[in-house]
């Protein structure tokens, strides 16, 4: 079994969310944080990509600055 790393950004006031989870994380257990909500999401894509209907996003209770990139369909809770 080989260890694989990969660097990721994000931009910590668009992304504050992503940047206090990883915060409250131990520092020991972020990667396993990030592998679980990486599984998260791509079964939430399986499943949503088997309804015949677009889904539809509810509104985020975080309020972000204006977007800087292109949106990606945002991934919902199991």
């Amino acid at each position: 079994m080989t260890t694989k790393r990969f660097v990721f950004s994000y931009d910590d006031e668009y992304d504050a969310d992503i940047s206090a989870m990883l915060e409250s994380t131990p520092k020991r257990r972020q990667s396993e944080r990030v592998r679980q909500l990486l599984r998260t999401g791509m079964e939430a894509e399986q499943k949503n990509s088997s309804l015949s209907h677009p889904v539809s996003s509810s509104p985020s209770n975080t309020q972000r600055p204006e977007k800087k990139r292109p949106s990606i369909p945002p991934i919902q809770p199991l």
